[in-house]
C-alpha cells in the first residue's frame, strides 16, 4: 500500500508593516474525490524570508505571527498560535476534521515588522491530508492572480487583506432621517503603531453593534494616515486624522479652513449651521500616544470648523488608554535618553516637554503655528486652547491606566496625576527596572504564548479593574506649593473645568499592549478591559 500526502491548498503572498492576511477556509468531506475520510488536515505556514534575516531585528524584524481558530468554535476551544515565525521557519499544526460535517477555520497571518517600512515578508500557506492511500492526480485550480491554488472541490477559500478588513462603508448609503443614530467611532494607535493594533477593538465594537438595527448605525474608522509615521509631532498626527475625518463625514471642502493659513470670516458660522451632516454622533478612542493625538484630532475638528462640527455631530465618548498625558519625563534614563538625542523626532520632544509649536488664534481671525516657550502638552491643556475647548464638549471623558507592568507609560502620567489612593486596592506603583524593560523588548519581538485558562475558563479570571471613579474639579486637592512642576500644571488644567472617569487596571505581563489587546490571542489578558469599555460606554 502506498501512503502519500494529498495537497488541498497552496497559497503565497506577502505582508508589510501593519498588514494582515485572513484566510477563511471551509472543507466539506462529502466532496472529497476519494472514499477515505481523513480525521485531520495538516496546516503549514512558512516564512519565506531568508534565514539570515533573523538577525535583522533593528531593521525589521522580518517575523510573522499566525493564529488558526475553528470559526464556529465547535472543535478547537483553544486557538492554535505561533507568535513568532522567523525567516526560513515553518509552522505545522493538525486541524481536526469531521467525517461528515464541514470544517471551517479562520487563519490570520500578521506582519510583526515595525521598522522596515516598504519592505515585505513573503509567506506560504499549505493545507494537505497527511496520510492517504488513494492516488489522486489534480493539476489544481488557480485564482485570478495565481496566488492561491486549490486541488480539490472539497475546499473553498476566501482571502481578506488589510484593505478589505478595514474598509469603510459609503456614508452616502445611510439613511438621511434624523431619527437614525449614526455614530462614528475613531480608533487611533500609538507611536510607531499601525491600524492593525486596533483590530481587536474594532471587531469587538462591530460585533456588539452588528445587529441589523436600521435606527442605530455604528461605523468604526481606524485611520491609516499615520501608518508607522508618528514622529513628526503629536499635533501634525492629529491634524492629518482630523482632515481625513472631515473628508469622510462629507464636510464640504469649501467650508474647511486651513488651520495654519486661512482667514475665518465672522459670518462663516451661519454657513456651517446650514450643513446637514451624515453622522449624528462621534467618539474618539486612543491608545498610548493615540490619546494625545486624539486630543489634537478633536482640537483641529473644532478649529477648522469654528467649533460648529460639535454642534452638528454630538461628541459622546473621549477615551484614552495608557496615554502619557503629562509627557514622559519620569521615564528612566534607558528610555528617555533615545528621545533626548532625537530618535523620537518632534514627537519625542513633545513628550519630553520641550518648547515647541502650537496653533495660536489671533484677533484678526487668522490662525497659524507659532513657536511657543511652553511645551506642547502644557499649551494644549490651557483652558482657552481649541484642544481643551474641544474635549470639554464630550459628554464622557474616560481614561484607562495601568497600575503595574507598563514600562512605556508610567502610572502617574497615564492616570493624569490625581488619584484617590484611599479608594480601592491601590498603592504607589514602582518605577520599571532595566531588567523589566529588557524583558519587554524580548516579549515584543518574541511574544510568549498566553495561558490556556483564559480560553478554557474565561469566567474564572478575575476582573483586572481595581479602581473606577469619576473625578470632578472639586475633587482635586489644592496645590501645596506656589511653584509646581509642569506635569502638575498640565494635570490641573485638564481637571479645572471638566470631569474625568479614571479606570485603573492591574494586568500581568505586557500591560501596555494587553490593555488595548494589540493582538487578539497574544494579549488575551486585556479581553476584560475591552469588555469593560464596551459595557460601560454607549456607542
Amino acid at each position: 500500500m502506498v501512503v502519500s500526502t494529498f495537497c488541498l491548498l497552496r497559497a503565497h503572498s506577502e505582508v508589510s508593516v501593519g498588514d494582515i492576511s485572513r484566510f477563511l477556509i471551509s472543507i466539506d468531506p462529502n466532496k472529497f474525490e476519494f472514499s477515505e475520510r481523513p480525521s485531520c488536515v495538516l496546516l503549514q505556514i512558512t516564512n519565506k524570508a531568508a534565514f539570515y534575516y533573523r538577525a535583522a531585528l533593528a531593521s525589521g524584524p522580518y517575523v510573522i505571527s499566525a493564529s488558526c481558530v475553528d470559526t464556529f468554535h465547535t472543535n478547537l476551544k483553544i486557538p492554535l498560535l505561533n507568535p513568532s515565525i522567523k525567516g526560513g521557519e515553518k509552522w505545522e499544526v493538525e486541524l481536526p476534521l469531521s467525517s461528515t460535517q464541514k470544517g471551517e477555520w479562520t487563519i490570520d497571518i500578521f506582519s510583526e515588522m515595525a521598522l522596515a517600512l516598504g519592505s515585505m515578508v513573503k509567506y506560504e500557506v499549505m493545507l494537505s491530508i497527511p496520510e492517504i492511500t488513494s492516488m489522486i492526480e489534480n493539476e489544481g485550480i488557480p485564482n485570478e492572480d495565481d496566488t492561491i491554488v486549490t486541488f480539490s472541490p472539497a475546499i473553498t477559500i476566501r482571502l481578506l487583506k488589510t484593505r478589505d478588513i478595514f474598509a469603510l462603508p459609503n456614508p452616502n448609503s445611510f439613511s438621511n432621517s434624523k431619527e437614525v443614530i449614526k455614530h462614528l467611532v475613531i480608533l487611533t494607535h500609538g507611536i510607531a503603531g499601525t491600524a492593525l493594533d486596533k483590530l481587536y477593538l474594532k471587531e469587538a465594537l462591530e460585533q456588539r453593534y452588528m445587529e441589523n438595527n436600521p435606527n442605530h448605525i455604528v461605523v468604526v474608522f481606524t485611520p491609516d494616515i499615520n501608518h508607522a509615521n508618528t514622529l513628526d509631532g503629536i499635533e501634525n498626527c492629529g491634524k492629518r486624522i482630523a482632515e481625513k475625518v472631515l473628508e469622510y463625514v462629507g464636510w464640504p471642502l469649501d467650508m474647511i479652513t486651513d488651520g495654519d493659513k486661512a482667514e475665518k470670516k465672522t459670518g462663516d458660522n451661519d454657513q456651517f449651521l446650514n450643513y446637514n451632516p451624515i453622522f449624528t454622533q462621534i467618539s474618539l478612542i486612543g491608545h498610548s500616544l493615540g490619546g494625545l493625538i486624539n486630543t489634537c484630532v478633536a482640537g483641529y475638528l473644532y478649529l477648522l470648523t469654528n467649533g460648529v462640527i460639535f454642534k452638528q455631530i454630538e461628541p459622546i465618548n473621549f477615551i484614552a488608554m495608557a496615554t502619557p498625558w503629562l509627557g514622559t519625563t519620569e521615564l528612566p534614563w534607558y528610555l528617555s535618553t533615545p528621545l533626548r538625542v532625537g530618535l523620537g523626532g518632534q514627537t519625542g520632544k513633545d513628550l519630553l516637554l520641550a518648547p515647541g509649536t502650537c496653533l495660536q488664534e489671533e484677533s484678526n481671525h487668522i490662525t497659524k503655528a507659532k513657536e511657543i516657550p511652553d511645551p506642547l502638552l502644557l499649551e494644549i491643556a490651557q483652558v482657552e486652547s481649541p484642544f481643551h475647548r474641544a474635549l470639554f464638549q464630550f459628554i464622557h471623558r474616560t481614561l484607562y491606566a495601568n497600575i503595574a507592568n507598563d514600562v512605556l507609560v508610567p502610572f502617574q502620567t497615564s492616570s493624569m496625576y490625581f488619584v484617590d489612593y484611599d479608594s480601592g486596592c491601590l498603592c504607589q506603583p514602582d518605577s520599571p527596572s532595566l531588567l523589566s524593560f529588557l524583558k519587554h523588548v524580548r516579549n515584543t519581538v518574541y511574544p510568549p504564548l498566553p495561558s490556556s485558562h483564559h480560553f478554557l475558563e474565561p469566567n474564572s479570571v478575575a476582573s483586572p479593574v481595581v479602581h473606577d471613579k469619576v473625578y470632578k474639579p472639586e475633587d482635586i486637592p489644592p496645590s501645596k506649593s506656589t511653584s509646581i512642576s509642569i506635569e502638575e500644571q498640565i494635570a490641573r488644567l485638564w481637571h479645572q473645568d471638566m470631569t474625568w472617569r479614571k479606570i485603573l487596571v492591574n494586568l500581568n505581563g505586557e500591560a501596555h499592549f494587553h490593555i488595548v489587546v494589540r493582538r487578539k490571542f497574544l494579549n488575551v489578558e486585556g479581553w476584560q478591559v475591552i469588555e469593560h469599555l464596551l459595557k460601560e460606554h454607549t456607542f
